[in-house]
């Protein structure tokens, strides 16, 4: 019935499928681990943005998590994200201050994610690598104009008779 479709999944070679660990809806996805997608982003072996992590905290070290998304995670194409940066210039002022102590950044940042998975990877990927603190950046995601603006100015203008007075005499209420 849909050639074209079925031409391209003919094509298709790998299929990835992701079930997160507690078997809940959330996280809604994760990278790959260890992988270089097209666009830049490359996952180390937690299939996180950024360097390897070892999975036990050695003496000495402290770890700072950054989860959120898009925010977090940053653009696939540049070098850096900031969970890097801020990282970086931790090693520097602890290497000066405190030579015995060292830095370790987890940025398991994901774009579109919203915090019902943010906190499924906190809980799930993050607490097992026993984090000292967790940063959290997100919320842009969380909201859209249309959850909390469109549904009581559609109120309003009905109970002003119906809005079409309204629409007529302001050009706001028309494009509402």
């Amino acid at each position: 019935e849909y050639p074209y479709l079925a031409s391209q999944f003919r094509r298709l070679t790998d299929a990835f499928v992701f079930e997160p660990a507690d078997r809940q809806p959330y996280p809604t996805y994760r990278f790959l681990r260890n992988v270089r997608y097209p666009s830049g982003l490359t996952t180390n072996s937690f299939g996180w943005r950024g360097p390897e992590v070892a999975l036990n905290k050695p003496a000495g070290r402290i770890r700072i998590a950054f989860v959120g998304a898009s925010t977090t995670l940053d653009a696939h194409g540049d070098p850096f994200s900031y969970p890097e940066y801020v990282g970086r210039w931790l090693q520097v002022w602890a290497t000066t201050r405190y030579p015995s102590v060292s830095v370790d950044v987890i940025n398991a940042g994901r774009e579109g994610v919203l915090s019902n998975s943010i906190a499924a990877i906190v809980r799930q990927e993050v607490l097992p690598l026993h984090p000292d603190l967790v940063v959290y950046y997100e919320g842009a995601n969380q909201f859209w104009p249309n959850d909390f603006v469109a549904r009581p100015l559609e109120r309003v203008l009905r109970v002003l008779g119906g809005g079409s007075s309204l629409v007529e005499r302001s050009a706001i209420a028309a494009r509402i």
